[in-house]
């Protein structure tokens, strides 16, 4: 009997511990769902202030269906499309060509038009603000002076200076050439033969004179239009007052009197020529001349152009000693002594 009892203790002692482990996973089960409510309850909630406060979206215009065909204004479209795309290549291309046509490095020259490169000078508005600039400008004059009149050779005496169109730089170019050679003893004259756009005046801060216009139609003689100037050594014959009787009688012998006359006055003699491309002035003046060097300025002259100057100065036999590039930054001498002052 107490195996019995026993066995019934046993029993209940089982089944109780069955019933407290199901009331711990009833009791689980009651803190998940109360969490679970109270997530709900917080959502309603927020969802309740969301509702009471007031509206955020303002109606601008009622939505429409639109009306009629749009494929005029989608064409519109493909076509503006298509004309910007096709500018912007063509500038791209225009660009391109900018750049290869015009003269951008100091060797194009030699490479594109096959004529070599005598020196090259610094651009005058950049130099204008150093102290040296004129001792920068006339040491990069007696480096092309020397090139063309070496010493114990026999040099030209007449020397013409022209460019392709205006704007090269050849009037400056010219000047500092003929202070060079004055600054190497040699009685020199620089001739304004630009008949048509006279400046080599304002490169030597002269008057406007009678000059080589004067000349040629007979009114006055060789020493009647030279003037002195601030550099020793160096004259001038200016510009003068130009009309068709002067530049007719350019194609006349009386050209070669003058000159022949100025070869007896002086050592050297400088001719600022026309630019090539726009009259035939330099031409006549240039056979008339020993040689002809030919200015050039980077990033405005154009190689075709350049070529072209070139073609027409060799088709009248004219001896062309070659090419000065004006506006290099190239040009300025890294060691330099002490010179004179130039113009």
């Amino acid at each position: 009997e107490t195996s019995r009892e026993f066995d019934q203790v046993s029993k209940e002692v089982t089944e109780l511990g069955k019933a407290n482990a199901d009331m711990d996973a009833r009791k689980v089960e009651l803190e998940h769902l109360q969490r679970v409510t109270d997530q709900i309850g917080i959502e309603l909630e927020s969802q309740a202030i969301d509702l009471n406060m007031p509206n955020r979206v303002t109606l601008i215009e009622p939505a429409s269906v639109p009306q009629g065909n749009d494929r005029l204004f989608r064409l519109l479209l493909t076509s503006l499309a298509g004309l910007g795309g096709f500018a912007l290549g063509g500038g791209v291309i225009v660009m391109l060509e900018y750049l290869r046509d015009h003269v951008n490095q100091i060797d194009d020259v030699s490479r594109r038009v096959g004529v070599r490169v005598l020196g090259t000078y610094p651009r005058v508005s950049r130099l204008r603000k150093r102290q040296d600039c004129n001792a920068v400008m006339a040491e990069c004059g007696d480096i092309i002076r020397t090139l063309i009149s070496p010493p114990g050779r026999e040099s030209p005496q007449v020397l013409l200076v022209t460019s392709a169109v205006a704007g090269e730089g050849k009037t400056t170019f010219a000047a500092q050439l003929a202070a060079s050679l004055a600054r190497a003893d040699k009685r020199t004259v620089l001739l304004d033969g630009d008949l048509r756009h006279p400046s080599a005046h304002m490169a030597l801060a002269l008057e406007l004179r009678a000059g080589l216009p004067e000349l040629l139609r007979g009114e006055l003689g060789n020493d009647e239009v030279v003037q002195p100037t601030s550099i020793d050594g160096l004259f001038a014959v200016t510009g003068g007052a130009c009309d068709y009787a002067a530049i007719s009688a350019l194609s006349r012998p009386e050209l070669a009197r003058i000159v022949r006359g100025f070869r007896d006055s002086f050592d050297a003699i400088v001719i600022d020529a026309g630019p090539v491309l726009e009259a035939s002035d330099a031409l006549l003046l240039g056979q008339q001349s020993d040689a002809v060097i030919l200015s050039t300025m980077l990033d405005v002259s154009r190689v075709p152009q350049v070529s072209a100057a070139v073609d027409r100065l060799r088709s009248v036999g004219v001896r062309l000693l070659g090419v000065v590039v004006n506006g290099g930054e190239g040009a300025l001498p890294r060691r330099r002594s002490v010179v004179p002052v130039s113009v």
